[in-house]
């Protein structure tokens, strides 16, 4: 293929060479721009090392232009990349929430107002170095993801920019993650149920939304489904008949609209789940309680139940069950605690795994969890 920039001259004087030359626009007008002039002669007669030197040139001719025709983009500093991310890349509003959040937490203010072009390797090693200091090794390749996506709108909006994250090196973090806590008894649960129908009682919000929190609880409790998905819930999920859930969809967001039914995100969520006998009275007190003729668990607003509130508001009730009880209390430790009964129960892996819609065992295996009084029968069980 011809080079369009670099083309073939010849002088009386000096003879064969290069000449580096490109054709723009600029303030609506065509004009040729001249790169320069490479000679062989120039170059110990070595034609090789004068073509080396013209694209050398050219190559700073392109950048030079490409620097000027992007110089008045709409969105230029590291904050208007940024501000671009959630639209160009789809995020929904939740997911714009946390990177919000991880953004203000990584990159310092006197580089958010900073032109993309000129944010060097340097700078963005140096900010990921910092919020390594204080946050976990799981945070930071998140948080790692935030500058991805800025360089990631940059190019996408046609910006000649040097993709900057590509070349750090991701430090190892000192500072250990608080976990979760995944371990809740059946009597500690009772526990906390009990405590969750007496939180704000007093006021008819407070009931409704205690009431509507407790009988998820207790889907979860006897299904394993995941507190999205049983926020999510139909009159028309509910077979009494056939005593089975049909899972097919969840509470979450798009990004216009936070609070919204959505499919489940894979193939092995979208199932159905057996109904137990313990279960089905407890799902006909839910179908009498609940006012809505479609979705089973709505807001006072009329809403579906937005995630994040719920567990603000669990959060809220185990607070209370710390102070009085000693333990804590999540939605999600009854997966864990509906997975580690069917272990206990010696129920086969492969129909656990089923039950838990995995697409693996090992998943499974990483819900499920041994109490002290397991362990303690393992080693006696193992004395000779």
């Amino acid at each position: 293929m011809k080079e369009k920039w670099i083309v073939e001259i010849s002088s009386k004087t000096k003879g064969d060479g290069y000449r580096v030359v490109a054709k723009a626009y600029e303030s609506g007008a065509r004009r040729t721009i001249d790169g320069g002039r490479f000679y062989a002669s120039e170059y110990g007669g070595d034609k090789k090392l004068a073509k080396t030197a013209a694209i050398i040139a050219r190559n700073k001719l392109q950048e030079k232009i490409n620097l000027n025709k992007h110089s008045k983009q709409v969105f230029y500093t590291v904050q208007e990349c940024y501000d671009k991310t959630a639209s160009l890349l789809q995020f929904s509003i939740k997911t714009k929430e946390r990177h919000d959040c991880l953004y203000r937490a990584l990159i310092p203010e006197s580089l958010r107002h900073k032109n993309i072009l000129k944010v060097t390797t340097e700078d963005v090693q140096r900010s990921i170095n910092d919020y390594c200091k204080t946050h976990s090794q799981n945070q930071v390749k998140h948080a790692m993801s935030v500058w991805r996506q800025i360089y990631k709108v940059a190019l996408l909006s046609e910006i000649p920019v040097f993709d900057r994250s590509a070349m750090v090196v991701v430090p190892k973090s000192k500072v250990i993650e608080k976990k979760r806590g995944t371990i809740i008894t059946h009597e500690n649960f009772e526990k906390f149920a009990d405590e969750l129908l007496m939180y704000n009682s007093h006021t008819a919000t407070g009931r409704h939304r205690s009431t509507a929190i407790w009988y998820a609880c207790r889907i979860m409790l006897h299904t394993g489904l995941r507190p999205q998905e049983v926020y999510a819930l139909s009159r028309s999920d509910i077979d009494l008949n056939t005593m089975q859930i049909h899972v097919c969809k969840s509470v979450g967001s798009d990004t216009n609209t936070k609070r919204m039914i959505i499919p489940v995100k894979t193939e092995f969520s979208n199932a159905t789940v057996p109904i137990s006998s313990t279960l089905k009275p407890i799902l006909e007190k839910l179908l009498s309680w609940s006012q809505s003729p479609d979705l089973l668990f709505l807001d006072v607003d009329g809403l579906p139940f937005e995630i994040s509130a719920v567990s603000t508001y669990v959060i809220n009730v185990s607070k209370k069950c710390k102070a009085k009880y000693g333990f804590t209390f999540n939605q999600y430790m009854l997966r864990h605690l509906f997975s580690s009964d069917l272990f206990a129960a010696n129920v086969n892996p492969k129909v656990i795994q089923s039950l838990m819609r995995h697409a693996t065992e090992n998943m499974s295996l990483y819900y499920a969890y041994a109490t002290e009084e397991d362990k303690l029968k393992a080693i006696e069980d193992r004395e000779l």
